[in-house]
């Protein structure tokens, strides 16, 4: 599940690219009146997280940060993923643009989708 951009490398040569890949995190969606997304991406911090709402699509791209231990350190074993995260979702409930916050926990991006008024279920009297 994993698709691939590319990117220019530092080489100087215009031709020079590298392809980046990456991965779809894990991810719950809760509703309880309005929607809310957890979005597993260890590795990646607040400021390497980009979120974009369009057209009832929310796409999340986060960055994961490398850690080096030295100027010639090399992983002689590795477990864990080099790809950077990407998720998008289809929304099929109008959210109010406007009032969506997220937030980061512990490598859990956590997202707050609230409905549009409109959108709510409401209950009709019979007179």
């Amino acid at each position: 599940m994993s698709d691939t951009k590319l990117a220019k490398s530092d080489s100087h040569s215009p031709a020079a690219t590298k392809p980046v890949a990456y991965m779809r995190p894990y991810y719950e969606v809760h509703q309880n009146g309005d929607y809310t997304v957890k979005v597993y991406m260890p590795g990646v911090a607040k400021d390497s997280v980009q979120i974009v709402m369009d057209n009832r699509t929310l796409s999340i791209e986060g960055q994961r940060q490398t850690s080096h231990i030295g100027e010639n350190w090399r992983a002689r074993y590795r477990e864990i993923p080099t790809a950077d995260y990407r998720l998008r979702l289809d929304l099929n409930i109008p959210v109010d643009e406007t009032k969506i916050s997220a937030k980061t926990e512990n490598g859990v991006l956590i997202l707050k989708l609230p409905v549009e008024e409109a959108a709510k279920p409401r209950s009709i009297s019979v007179s």
